[in-house]
């Protein structure tokens, strides 16, 4: 899987300006650390799976995402689940360690935050071209060389991951089973080659790069000014004016004191 690779498509997100994206993605990611509670939060993440399936994100690729993400998500909720203090205790394990449903809760909350910015920000990557997210930057009046490295980045990490992915398929067509290996010496003494192999590529291309900004007579310094220039239609306003309402609305109920609790 590639990551923060744009995939065009018609949909609803795609046809959204990047700043009407922007409020959008500012906006659930506030309310999901607004609140702490698991069922305020479970609306939120909801939310934010039904945006999933209306930008029409490959399955494959969020469940690529879960599957990074489970062994840390797992953690945090048997780490909460083991050490909240006081809490309700469902199971009690031997040794005086107990687990709680305050803890298990309180978990969960972390969990789904964490998948609510994973998801939002996915969403916001593969709807949104990285040249246009380039000059949403530049007219933030962020200074130009950080944007050009920013550039570069976004550039240059989806072809080093295409090219991490073809040397593994290459490793397994000539027979490498990669599942079988289950010690980290095994795992390092596969990767490491591979790796080595990336990141000279990756060199060479910084100096390619370099050589050719040098002939070109590139100076950071000098004025730029985007070629691509976004337009926002009816349907970006109303759907900013639409996310702040929503905004508003949940920094009032979190300043009611609803949401606060876990339950």
């Amino acid at each position: 899987m590639v990551l923060l690779d744009y995939i065009p498509k018609n949909t609803f997100f795609h046809k959204l300006n990047t700043i009407s994206k922007l409020v959008w993605l500012i906006t659930v990611i506030v309310l999901a650390f607004l609140f702490n509670s698991i069922m305020y939060i479970s609306i939120i993440f909801v939310f934010t799976l039904i945006c999933l399936g209306v930008s029409r994100i490959p399955l494959d690729k969020i469940v690529q995402y879960f599957r990074i993400l489970l062994l840390p998500l797992v953690f945090i909720v048997g780490y909460e689940a083991l050490t909240y203090p006081n809490g309700r205790v469902v199971v009690a394990l031997p040794y005086g360690i107990n687990v709680s449903l305050d803890g298990i809760l309180l978990g969960l909350t972390f969990a789904f935050r964490l998948l609510v910015m994973v998801f939002t920000s996915t969403i916001f990557t593969y709807t949104t071209p990285y040249n246009r997210v380039i000059t949403l930057l530049f007219k933030l009046r962020i200074p130009y060389p950080i944007i050009f490295i920013l550039l570069i980045a976004l550039r240059y990490i989806p072809l080093l991951q295409r090219e991490l992915t073809i040397i593994i398929d290459a490793q397994k067509s000539r027979g490498v089973e990669l599942e079988k290996f289950h010690s980290l010496k095994q795992v390092l003494k596969m990767y490491i080659p591979v790796m080595m192999v990336v990141l000279i590529n990756g060199l060479r291309r910084s100096q390619q790069l370099a050589m050719a900004l040098t002939i070109r007579g590139f100076n950071p310094k000098t004025k730029w000014k985007p070629i691509d220039e976004e337009c926002m239609k009816l349907q970006d306003y109303l759907f900013i004016t639409l996310m702040m309402t929503i905004l508003i609305i949940g920094v009032y109920l979190y300043i009611q004191g609803y949401g606060s609790r876990l339950w």
